[in-house]
């Protein structure tokens, strides 16, 4: 077996070369690094939260914001809900307590299919296999222990009712955005 004593002569030597190839393997890995500004939420908040926008949101179960709590979504978020096939599965938002979206006509906020990925990219990891759909996902559902809600400058796409519902006497009843009946 022929030696390359040249190639790592020295101990010196031997850790650039480990080195190197430690760099190499990381920066060719980094395209299937997932994105550490997903955020996947479901359950019921008890406690206020702000969304920002540096993170993409993934409801991947019903999410409830509760009584007397609010979900504050600062301009510019995009919220994916993810797909599920059964129609009685699709994800959902529902609102007891506030949810103040504040979206701005340069940098609305963004309601989605997690297999949507002209907004926020491909957070479904699928590499564009697939595309969004009317009914990918359920709805927002104001409940009449909402409080006062607000969707300013919302796009909402891509949902089972492309309208925000509302059950009892919730206030307020927000139309979507002109840009909401995209699909």
């Amino acid at each position: 077996m022929k030696r390359y004593p040249f190639i790592l002569s020295s101990t010196w030597s031997r850790t650039r070369f480990v080195l190197l190839a430690m760099v190499v393997v990381f920066v060719l890995a980094m395209p299937w690094v997932a994105r550490a500004d997903t955020g996947y939420k479901s359950g019921t908040f008890s406690s206020d939260e702000t969304w920002t926008s540096n993170n993409v949101y993934v409801i991947n179960g019903d999410l409830t914001v509760a009584n007397d709590v609010t979900l504050t979504i600062e301009a510019g978020t995009i919220v994916k809900f993810e797909y599920q096939g059964s129609s009685s599965s699709k994800r959902r938002l529902l609102v007891n307590g506030t949810l103040d979206v504040q979206g701005t006509a340069d940098s609305p906020v963004v309601f989605t299919s997690h297999r949507d990925d002209s907004y926020g990219g491909d957070t479904n990891g699928d590499g564009g296999s697939t595309t969004p759909a009317p009914g990918d996902w359920g709805y927002i559902q104001f409940n009449s222990t909402a409080g006062n809600n607000q969707l300013e400058y919302t796009i909402i796409v891509s949902a089972k009712k492309w309208w925000v519902r509302k059950r009892q006497e919730a206030r307020p009843v927000v139309a979507p955005s002109k840009d909401s009946s995209r699909h």
